[in-house]
Formats: structure tokens, sequence, C-alpha cells
């Protein structure tokens, strides 16, 4: 159990005003209790407890009724929120409650794409290191593809570096 307070006052606007992506992030509990589990877990060496499963409960209820409200943000906020406790999944050893998170992910930015609404540009691209790198971790298939991510792929982007062709030759 986490028996030091995680946050304290002197670290208010060190650390609380740098978690912030856009504005409602930390207003949203879903997140909120999905990013305090994350830490409760990373504090117990992502051991499970009590305190923990308690966190997780409350965020994944509160998940639940952010998805049945169809704006941009909290669908954003919701990806956010899966975001978290997939991670924290994945870095605990829980692979099938990843799988589980990583399928919620994948029929969010699904159902975004189809309605017309996509997620914004910074949370797919979250989406997709993050599926990369946890299936890494997990040595497994990534769940998401280029495919999914149309707009992050298909933009023209200045190259740092151009190769010498002639010089190739």
């Amino acid at each position: 159990m986490a028996t030091n307070p995680l946050f304290t006052a002197k670290d208010e606007k060190r650390v609380l005003g740098n978690i912030s992506v856009f504005p409602d992030l930390l207003a949203n509990s879903a997140f909120l209790y999905a990013l305090v589990y994350s830490m409760v877990l990373s504090w117990n060496s992502w051991e499970c407890s009590i305190e923990s499963l308690y966190l997780k409960g409350s965020a994944i209820e509160r998940l639940h009724e952010n998805l049945r409200k169809s704006d941009v943000t909290s669908q954003a906020l919701s990806a956010c929120t899966m975001l978290m406790l997939g991670h924290a999944a994945c870095r605990s050893g829980e692979y099938t409650e990843y799988a589980a998170h990583s399928e919620g992910l994948y029929r969010l930015v699904k159902a975004c794409n189809s309605s017309g609404a996509p997620l914004p540009d910074d949370i797919l691209r979250a989406v997709f290191w993050h599926d990369v790198a946890c299936t890494g971790i997990i040595d497994g298939a990534p769940r998401f593809s280029k495919a999914d991510f149309p707009a992050l792929f298909d933009q023209n982007l200045p190259l740092t570096h151009k190769p010498d062709i002639d010089a190739a030759e």
C-alpha cells in the first residue's frame, strides 16, 4: 500500500500543471482514477492491492459513463483513460486485461473514424505508440496498423536528411 501521499501541496504547480495535455483532462474522474491507479501500482512495484483494485474499478465505472457521451472531448478523454489503464495492465503483467483495453481502444478509434469525428492526432499518436510499445513488452502482435491511422501517416513531413541518390549509383 502507498503509505505516503503521492502528491503534496508543494508539488501542485510543478507536477499537476504539467500532466494536462488538454483542458478537462484532470477534471475527468475516469482519467484521474486511472492515473492514481497507475501511480499506486507503480508505488507498489506493479503488484495489485485492495487500494489499487478499488481505483481501477472506479476508473472503469466512470469510463463506462463517459463512453455513453458522443462528443469529441469525452471520446478523447475515454481514449486517454484506456491508454492509462492499458499501460498499467501491460506493465503489471496483466496481459488479458491489456488485451481488453486494447480492444476497447480499437473499437473507440473505429467508431470515431466512422462517425466522421476522429480523435485528435495527439491522441492517435499516443494510441499508436502505446500499441507498439506494449506489444513489444508482451511479445505479441500489434492491435493497430498503419491503415488505422491514415491521417498520421499520410502527412508530408519535411525530411531532415535527403539521401544523395546520385552518390548511391
